[in-house]
């Protein structure tokens, strides 16, 4: 019998040539059925509109205390485009966004196969890019960590039909950022790396002008936050207290406490 098919959805930035390297290395290797998808850009309210793009960002504005642009508005409805068509798939699939570089094909196509037919009748996602900011870092060793909280980016993750359908579900209408809609899934992160974040030339094509302002919250804000002055002044009524916790005090407390147990991991396998 041939080998298991795997398939791997690109989301392409249109009249662009930031695929064309990953592109090159797909190309002719039978083990990958490779989607094109072309990638929504939306420059303004407008083309949100015209595109007919349903939103509901009041959440997010509360929580992230900004905006949400087109240009994030566009990505993440390229992401939910793709989970729909993984979603529909036999035993799920790889998303990659078009600056992804794969490091080594044989383990990339070897490390998300074994996962999605081990993970099949879960929702489970497991990120194949780096686990923080400089991931080449990582454990020189083979297999992947359960998650307290969520991967690193969107930019390259294996997913399962059941956590595609769930993560499109729960951003229809747009809600949140690509990475990652609020649904209860087991989210995964490899040990070594497999896929790294573009090349020096590529720019962000959401923050082109690095106007977003995703630097955090101010201080006076985080405090009125961790008091729970926020909480009784001025959030959305949809907001729960259990909701607000999450995301105020455990999302936080997740991250931290992936990184510290990466750290034991790394002292434990030398």
């Amino acid at each position: 019998m041939g080998k298991t098919r795997l398939l791997v959805v690109i989301i392409e930035t249109p009249d662009s040539l930031r695929s064309q390297p990953l592109l090159r290395t797909l190309k002719d290797d039978s083990r990958f059925e490779v989607v094109r998808l072309p990638a929504l850009m939306l420059h303004s309210n407008s083309d949100v509109n015209k595109n007919e793009v349903d939103t509901s960002l009041e959440e997010f504005a509360y929580f992230q205390d900004r905006f949400m642009s087109p240009q994030e508005i566009g990505c993440a409805k390229s992401h939910n485009l793709a989970r729909e068509l993984v979603s529909g798939s036999l035993i799920g699939g790889v998303i990659l966004e078009d600056d992804a570089r794969i490091e080594n094909l044989d383990c990339f196509y070897r490390s998300a196969l074994d996962f999605l037919e081990l993970n099949n009748n879960k929702r489970a996602v497991l990120s194949l890019n780096e686990f923080r900011v400089g991931g080449k870092s990582n454990i020189e060793k083979n297999g992947y960590q359960r998650l307290l909280g969520k991967p690193f980016l969107a930019l390259a993750y294996a997913l399962t039909p059941l956590a595609a359908f769930a993560l499109f579900e729960a951003n229809e209408p747009i809600r949140n950022v690509a990475d990652w809609p609020r649904v209860r899934i087991k989210y995964f992160s490899l040990f070594k790396s497999l896929v790294f974040h573009g090349d020096d030339q590529n720019k962000s094509t959401i923050d082109v002008y690095g106007e977003l302002g995703r630097n955090g919250l101010k201080i006076s804000k985080k405090v009125s936050r961790l008091m729970f002055i926020s909480f009784f002044s001025s959030k959305p009524r949809s907001i729960s207290l259990s909701r607000y916790i999450n995301e105020i005090y455990w999302a936080s407390i997740a991250w931290h406490a992936d990184s510290v147990l990466r750290r034991i991991l790394r002292i434990v396998s030398k």
